[in-house]
């Protein structure tokens, strides 16, 4: 599946690179792209699909596109349409953080790796939300 002009929205360089870290942990029971049936928003029903799912330890990863999500590390801002640009993105981030919460209402722990962060670092962060089982919530790659 592509968006905008031909980028990819599933099965991304980073997406690939967090898995096979997963593998390599020994980490290789999760589903990839399964979609969550969400509480709905406003008067419409809503849904999400996690980049990988741990559906035993409700482990949730999202990896985000620096450029489609706006990484605050970083993220260049495009130099023609430009305002067009920014609300898109902000609409992600704001699709991003309703999904977030509505996981967490239904007791998912999210991961949320940004694009140029450590597969390693990603895959280590999952070993350590099941480790700990720590309770619902949004987490970071540290």
């Amino acid at each position: 599946m592509t968006t905008g002009a031909g980028q990819k929205s599933k099965d991304t360089l980073a997406e690939i690179e967090v898995r096979e870290a997963l593998d390599a942990l020994g980490l290789d029971h999760y589903r990839e792209h399964r979609t969550i049936a969400l509480p709905p928003w406003g008067n419409r029903s809503q849904r999400t699909t996690p980049d990988v799912l741990f559906e035993d330890e409700k482990i949730a990863v999202f990896v985000d596109g620096c450029y489609w999500h706006g990484c605050p590390v970083c993220f260049r801002d495009t130099r023609t349409n430009t305002a067009e640009w920014r609300a898109k993105r902000a609409q992600n981030r704001a699709r991003d953080q309703r999904h977030s919460r509505a996981l967490e209402t239904l007791g998912w722990r999210i991961l949320r790796v940004w694009e140029h962060q450590s597969a390693a670092a990603a895959a280590k962060a999952v070993q350590a939300m099941i480790d700990v089982d720590a309770g619902p919530g949004t987490y970071a790659v540290p």
